[in-house]
């Protein structure tokens, strides 16, 4: 072998010893199960049933997948009575612990030491209010012995297009659900999984940690096919949560088209209450803002949050708004409901005290039968 061919061949084997030590490094710092996606049910996709999720980007944090794909402690769920709660990457527990997310800290709350789960989480990445509406039915179809449904909304104001997005409820399909998926699913979307969890540096790479840089790495080794999901995901994220027209903010919310924005509103409650007769609580939990001034002040887009208030009592759904307790927690204690040590105070997924203000308000509301 030449002199050449030698130097190119350690040249790529260092380049490959590099990548399988930081990817086994990637472990311990930003690991993501694959995940399947699917045309029907709750969710636009489920992890891979058994998978772990193990976050630092933002705090620090790890979770385990159960069999059905959604986010929970290894117990098996209750028989009946249980609660399921939707939600974006803040109610799958975004880099906090397990044992510090609202849902986990609810059970403790509830049922203590219970060897049952009777708080279900079946939150997935990017899923906002329209995308819980529309999942809504199917969610229910999948468990049907809940006694209430928890709906976490970051926001009250979308694009109406978005909004009408909930008006299209997703099929309820029993061979797309986690058990069944990983046994249907196609050889190219099995090859794609487990590349997903077997290199979470490419996730890594093409999906979070240069998402701000001007340095591209989209199609890293033509392997960006690999975290489609996740890159989709991502982008429903940004547009779920954009940012309200603050406390007195006026018409922020685009109502264009035959339909105003309460119609449309109404008749997604409308629908989802036609299929369930339990307890539909929405838990919402606004932005903040510190000023320069050392204050917190609450980020509410007013007009849309008070269509939220009013379908709400139409309906018999339950309204809770937890930012006069993140103002409390402020006021008291100088906490901060997002944000964490290695991030910037106030932005960003909730914290183990944002967590906690949500669990404290629902254990208010399903103890005390309710708040608004």
């Amino acid at each position: 072998m030449s002199d050449r061919l030698k130097t190119a061949a350690r040249a790529v084997c260092a380049v490959l010893l590099a990548f399988l030590t930081v990817n086994g490094l990637c472990f311990f710092y930003y690991s993501m199960p694959g995940w399947y996606e699917r045309s029907g049910d709750a969710t636009s996709a489920v992890w891979q049933p058994g998978g772990r999720i193990v976050q630092a980007l933002e705090g620090a944090g790890s979770h385990t997948v159960d069999e059905n794909g959604y986010v929970n402690p290894k117990k098996p769920l209750a028989d009946s009575d249980y609660v399921l709660v939707l939600g974006s990457s803040h109610t799958v527990g975004e880099n906090v612990s397990m044992r510090d997310k609202y849902t986990t800290l609810l059970e403790g709350m509830l049922y203590g030491d219970s060897d049952r789960l009777h708080i279900y989480n079946m939150a997935q990445h990017g899923h906002y209010f329209p995308e819980l509406a529309s999942g809504f039915a199917a969610a229910v179809s999948e468990f049907p012995n809940s006694s209430a449904v928890v709906l976490e909304i970051t926001d009250t104001k979308f694009p109406m297009d978005h909004l009408q997005k909930g008006l299209a409820e997703r099929p309820f399909d029993e061979t797309m659900l986690g058990p069944q998926i990983t046994r249907t699913a196609g050889t190219r979307e099995k090859i794609r999984t487990a590349g997903k969890t077997a290199f979470p540096l490419i996730s890594l790479l093409t999906g979070k940690q240069f998402a701000g840089s001007r340095v591209s790495f989209d199609n890293a080794f033509g392997l960006d096919w690999l975290n489609k999901n996740q890159n989709e995901a991502e982008a429903d994220s940004a547009e779920g949560q954009g940012r309200g027209g603050g406390e007195n903010g006026g018409s922020q919310y685009d109502d264009a088209g035959d339909e105003s924005y309460e119609v449309v509103l109404d008749r997604i409650v409308k629908n989802m209450r036609s299929r369930y007769s339990g307890r539909i609580i929405f838990l919402y939990h606004p932005e903040v803002e510190l000023g320069q001034d050392g204050t917190m002040e609450i980020y509410r887009d007013l007009e849309t949050w008070k269509v939220f208030c009013r379908v709400c009592e139409r309906y018999q759904v339950e309204w809770i708004d937890v930012g006069d307790r993140f103002l409390n927690g402020y006021q008291d204690r100088w906490e901060v409901p997002y944000g964490f040590f290695n991030t910037e105070p106030g932005k960003g997924h909730l914290n183990r005290f944002g967590h906690r203000v949500l669990a404290e308000a629902l254990y208010d509301a399903l103890k005390g039968g309710g708040e608004s």
